[in-house]
This record gives C-alpha cells, sequence and structure tokens, in this order.
C-alpha cells in the first residue's frame, strides 16, 4: 500500500450504535442532528444514514477478504483491508445520501427520515460529492486503474438508481438489479482487485465466478426482502416496486427458496475453494448444523421478512458471514499469523450488539436441545432396555388429576417409569405431564385393532359406561402388549399405589398377576353363553377368576401368550355384537376368559391389599381433600391397603 493511502487512513471514522472511533488527528467532536440519519462533525456532516448500512455492508467486506487472505500475514494485508472497508463505506455514504436528496417528497408523504430534509439539499451535495471523490481515490490507491474504473462505474448506479429521468428504482427489476450490484456485488469484486493488485491473493477463475453468483444473490435477496418488508409504506410514500407487481407469496417464495438456495449453495462452494484451513470447514458445517437445528426447533422469531415476526428461517438472516463468518476466518487466519487475533477482537467491539444477539440465539437453540435430549432420553430410553419395569395407564383430559397423582404415588413407592397412553390430553396437560420425572406421554400405538375397536364401538349402547367413551375399555391389552417395559404393571387412572410397589413387581419375576374383585364381584362372571361362542377345551369354573383388570402386572416375554389370549376376546367382541354383550365389564370380561383359558386362576392374589375398592372403605363417606396431603393421610388411614381404586366411587378429585 503507498504512503499516500497511509496517511489518508489516518483520517477515519467508523461507527457502529451508540459506539464511534476516531482518529485523534481529526481534533473534533461528534453531535447528531437526527439520530440514525446523519452523523456530523465541526467540519460539517459526514455519514448519512450509517445504521442502514455499517452492519450489513461492512461485515460482508470484511468477511470476503479474510476469506481470500487466509494463510498472508496480517502487517501485509491490513492497509488493504482499511481501504477496502473505507470504499465500500464511501460508496455507501454517496448512495444513500444522494437517494435521500431525491426522495425528500416520497419520505415525507411515508413519515420516513430524511437527511437531505435535516441538513438541507446543498449540503447533502457536498457530501455526495466528498463520497465520491474519496472513494475514486482510495479505490485507484488500493486497486489501481482497474480499481478507479471499477468503482466509477458503480458510482453511477446510485445515480441511474435515484436521479430523474432515469430512477431505475421505480423500474422494478432494472432498481432491483443496480442496487444488488453496488451494494454486494461491487464489495466482492473490488475486494479481488484489492488483492490481486497488491499480489496479496491471486483467485481462481471458479472462486471469482461463485463469489460473483454469491454477491448477486445475496444482493437481489437483500433489495427484495426490503421491498416485500416496506411494501406498505413505500405505497404509502407512492413508490411503486416488485412486491406490489407480484404476490406476497411468490415474493417470499423466490426469497426464501430460490435466492437464499443460491445464496448458500454459492458461498459453500467459495470456502471450499478459498485458502482456509480444515478449521474453517468445520466450522462451517457446524453452522449448518446450527441453522438447520434453529430451524427445526423454530424456538427464535425473526423479523426480515416482516415488523411482526416469522417462524425461523435457516440463513436469511446473515449471520454466517455478518457475525460469525468474519471471527471465525480472523481465527483461522491467525493459525499463520497471530495478529490477525486483533482483528477478532476489533471486529467482536465493533459488532458486540449484533454478536451478543447471535450468541444469545446460540444459548436459546443449545438449551432447547438439552431440554429435548433430557426429555428424548426419559421418555424412550426404556425402548432399548427390555428388562426395565414400569407403570402403563392409559388417560383423557378429565382423568388428568388422577393421572398426576397417580403419578406421584408411584415415584413415592418405588420411583418408576410411567407410561401413560394418551387418549385426550389437552396440550397444556400434556406439557405439564411431560415436564415431570418418569413420565412418558405416549401416542395409542400403531395396532389396526385399534381403529377398529373404535370405529365399531363408537355408537354401541349395549355397553356403554356412564360417563365414558366405550372403546378405550377395550383396548387395555393392546396397550399391555404393545408397553415400553418388560415387566408391566398395569394400573388404571383412578388407581393410587400406598406402598409395596417394589413387591409386586418382584412377583413378577414368578408368574403374572391379578387382582381380586371387591366391589361387586356377583356381576363378575362373564355370561354362561359366551362360552359357547368361545370355548375353552379344559375344565374349568365359569365363575372364577373373580378379578377386577384395574390392577394387573405382566412379564411380557414370559406372559406373551396368555396377552395374545386376552386379545383374542376383544377382537371377537369387535367384530360380533353379540359375543360382546356376552362379555363382562369390557377388558375385565376379556382378561377372565384369558385367564380360564390359559389355567391362570392360581395367579390371582389374594385379600384385597393390592386393589381395594375405596367404596368398601370409610373414603365412601369422608373422602379426603384432594390436596399436597392427601397421599400421606390416605397412607396413615389404611395401613393394610397397597394399592386403593375408585372403582364403585366417584373419583377423589
Amino acid at each position: 500500500m503507498s504512503p499516500a493511502l497511509a496517511s489518508m487512513l489516518d483520517v477515519g471514522i467508523f461507527e457502529v450504535g451508540n459506539l464511534h472511533i476516531f482518529r485523534s488527528k481529526l481534533n473534533s467532536h461528534i453531535s447528531s442532528e437526527r439520530t440514525g440519519v446523519v452523523l456530523t462533525m465541526k467540519i460539517g456532516p459526514i455519514l448519512v444514514r450509517p445504521h442502514a448500512w455499517w452492519n450489513n455492508k461492512i461485515p460482508l467486506s470484511i468477511f470476503l477478504f479474510l476469506l481470500l487472505i487466509n494463510g498472508q500475514s496480517l502487517s501485509e494485508a491490513v492497509l488493504s483491508l482499511f481501504g477496502l472497508i473505507i470504499v465500500v463505506c464511501s460508496v455507501a455514504n454517496f448512495g444513500y445520501a444522494l437517494n435521500d436528496i431525491y426522495d425528500q417528497d416520497e419520505d415525507r408523504r411515508a413519515g420516513k427520515p430524511n437527511a437531505a430534509a435535516v441538513m438541507g439539499t446543498r449540503r447533502t451535495w457536498k457530501i455526495v460529492m466528498a463520497s465520491a471523490a474519496f472513494a475514486i481515490v482510495v479505490s485507484c490507491l488500493s486497486a489501481g486503474i482497474s480499481g478507479l474504473f471499477l468503482t466509477a462505474i458503480v458510482l453511477l448506479l446510485p445515480l441511474a438508481y435515484s436521479v430523474p429521468p432515469f430512477r431505475i428504482k421505480e423500474r422494478y427489476l432494472a432498481g432491483v438489479l443496480a442496487d444488488a450490484l453496488a451494494a454486494h456485488v461491487f464489495p466482492a469484486m473490488l475486494a479481488l482487485l484489492i488483492l490481486s493488485h497488491q499480489k496479496l491473493a491471486f483467485p481462481s477463475a471458479a472462486l471469482v465466478c461463485v463469489l460473483f453468483i454469491w454477491a448477486l444473490a445475496t444482493g437481489l435477496r437483500g433489495i427484495l426482502t426490503h421491498q416485500f418488508k416496506s411494501a406498505t409504506s413505500d405505497r404509502a410514500a407512492g413508490l411503486l416496486t416488485v412486491a406490489h407487481h407480484i404476490s406476497n407469496l411468490q415474493l417470499k417464495n423466490m426469497i426464501v427458496f430460490g435466492l437464499t438456495p443460491v445464496e448458500m449453495l454459492a458461498i459453500s462452494a467459495a470456502v471450499t475453494i478459498a485458502p482456509v484451513t480444515p478449521f474453517a470447514i468445520v466450522m462451517a458445517f457446524v453452522y449448518l448444523a446450527l441453522e438447520l437445528l434453529k430451524t427445526f426447533q423454530n424456538e427464535i422469531s425473526l423479523r426480515i421478512l416482516n415488523h411482526k415476526g416469522h417462524r425461523y428461517v435457516p440463513f436469511i438472516n446473515e449471520s454466517g458471514y455478518k457475525v460469525w463468518g468474519p471471527l471465525v476466518l480472523a481465527l483461522d487466519a491467525a493459525v499463520a499469523d497471530p495478529a490477525f487475533l486483533t482483528i477478532a477482537l476489533l471486529f467482536s467491539v465493533l459488532y458486540w450488539p449484533q454478536l451478543k444477539q447471535q450468541a444469545r440465539h446460540l444459548l436459546i437453540s443449545l438449551e432447547k436441545l438439552a431440554t429435548d435430549l433430557v426429555r428424548f432420553r426419559e421418555r424412550y430410553r426404556m425402548h432399548g432396555l427390555i428388562a426395565r419395569s414400569g407403570v402403563i395407564t392409559v388417560c383423557d383430559h378429565n382423568y388428568f388429576p388422577g393421572l398426576l397423582m397417580l403419578h406421584r404415588s408411584v415415584q413415592e413407592s418405588g420411583a418408576y417409569p410411567v407410561a401413560c397412553y394418551d387418549i385426550g390430553l389437552t396440550d397444556a396437560q400434556r406439557a405439564e405431564a411431560l415436564g415431570l420425572r418418569n413420565m412418558h406421554i405416549l401416542a395409542l400405538p400403531n395396532d389396526p385393532l385399534i381403529s377398529e375397536i373404535q370405529v365399531a364401538l363408537k355408537t354401541d349402547i349395549n355397553v356403554q359406561k356412564t360417563g365414558k367413551r366405550v372403546w378405550p375399555l377395550w383396548i387395555c391389552p393392546i396397550l399391555i402388549k404393545h408397553a415400553p417395559f418388560q415387566k408391566v404393571v398395569w394400573l388404571d387412572c383412578d388407581v393410587v399405589v400406598l406402598r409395596d410397589l417394589p413387591k409386586l413387581f418382584a412377583t413378577l419375576d414368578n408368574h403374572p398377576v391379578f387382582t381380586a374383585e371387591n366391589f361387586a364381584p356377583e356381576k363378575t362372571p362373564n355370561k354362561p353363553a359366551l362360552y359357547e361362542r368361545l370355548p375353552i377345551a379344559r375344565r374349568f369354573s365359569p365363575n372364577k377368576p373373580v378379578i377386577n383388570a384395574g390392577v394387573s402386572g405382566w412379564c411380557k416375554s414370559r406372559d406373551k401368550l396368555l396377552i395374545e389370549a386376552y386379545i383374542y376376546p376383544v377382537a371377537r367382541a369387535v367384530s360380533d355384537p353379540e359375543t360382546r354383550a356376552l362379555i363382562s365389564w369390557h377388558d375385565q370380561g376379556a382378561l377372565i376368559w384369558a385367564i380360564q383359558y390359559m389355567g391362570k386362576e392360581d395367579c390371582v392374589e389374594a385379600g384385597y391389599q393390592w386393589n381395594k375398592s375405596a367404596a368398601n372403605t370409610s373414603l365412601i363417606n369422608k373422602p379426603l381433600p384432594w390436596n399436597n396431603a392427601f397421599l400421606s393421610t390416605l397412607r396413615i388411614e389404611h395401613p393394610d391397603v397397597n394399592i386403593m381404586h375408585w372403582n364403585g366411587a366417584s373419583p377423589p378429585w
């Protein structure tokens, strides 16, 4: 870099939000005539609408420069980097100042701030001329005659864009193309020229092509996104753009599914071709994975396509090359020259708000991932553990209080996992349940018999049970078959465990467990005619066993045939209404038939301690308050009961 350019770099200014860095040689102070519109000094106004271009064009320029310069020392490249930044700033300042001169009427109608209206047209023209001169001189010093001609041509684009009679900003596609070329293609091509002129890098034709495609796609997406977002205010100002000539859906699809993929493919190719280390390649894949993760999670709302916020769209916020890219590439370049760490530090200081926002987004995404992984592990780990024991039940929104108390009682008695099949929980109930340790909410198994039951029993008045849907009363054996545990204890949702649940699971090591009916034993047996339709070869008593299906225990591998025998009467009941009417108490009668068929009558537990009906206790006349003391009080008042069941009694909640 020539001494003349080095001297000019001593007069520099950079503005980011409320952060202003001035070189001391100017000996001046900052004032703002209108926040975000114009930045002035004692010698006059210098930057027009810096907030509109500093956070967009400068990080992109730094990203490109570092991508191409990798392997060089910072001392050789730093002046070229500053030259690139100064030219890009000058061209941007030129374009925004010129546009504000000719947009005064439109901005007034739309209620937008306008620098020319604040300072006056004459003063704004001074900024235009000074910015153009500065851009041409520095580009010539940085990139030679080629840089001068490129910059001169690019300066014509804002003129054609804003100044009548051309004013191609009102000519739809021509205005879009002019903006894209000036805002994004120019910095990319200038960076290539500067590095070639200074003999710091010699990009291949392939790299030049993919960078041109990337810059053009990025520029087109940027201006179309701006027009899409500001369509209402532009119309109010009397300005018609592309957003007013095609539908919102078409323009949005063009941005999201057309330009953005081209942009990402092109920059991916550029990173692959550019002289970067494996570290940068790995970090590019990490960034890709994080973008896909954020898209899948949809936890972060963006305001890029509208002002209200929309779901996360990958890559569209440009954080890859406006925040993370410059940092990663500075660290990558530091492999060859540790001095590049100062670039990373300086970039972090200048763009701290953007970096902090992206870090916050990253934390949100990682915290959500950690939460999901914990829930996934807690919810599904039993599927791969064949020896795991657990409780299963079924619940809808009416019985949800019972599910919570059942889960609590199980945790207090043995801390076994509880898997609840969802037959109608609300979203809020499901979320609350999933937040509990050892609670798993499962969808109904994909078993065709369940669908057949739902269809056949939807309107069957012969087996209607007051206050309940019919079909869930028949699916218990199918749920046991598909249970995510090897040792399974079925508990109805109006049951609570008071004590000794590990003993019940220990019993399953020897045989299945069934519990006696003690509310209405005389109504338990199946109709005798059932055994004519479903005959049993062995000798048995049709009146035994007298069981209640609300509590049972199974070892699925050992009791596979018994479970299939339990399912068989249910399947017959679905296809034959007459058989259905002969089965007592729905799936309970099917279980009785299965026990008789398999000769398992001796597996019924003696006594009622494992399935005590609340209707046969003091609870029927003296119900306990449904509160945090419910279980502890119940255990004190009923020391001889292991499991209390509200069959034959109203639920306690």
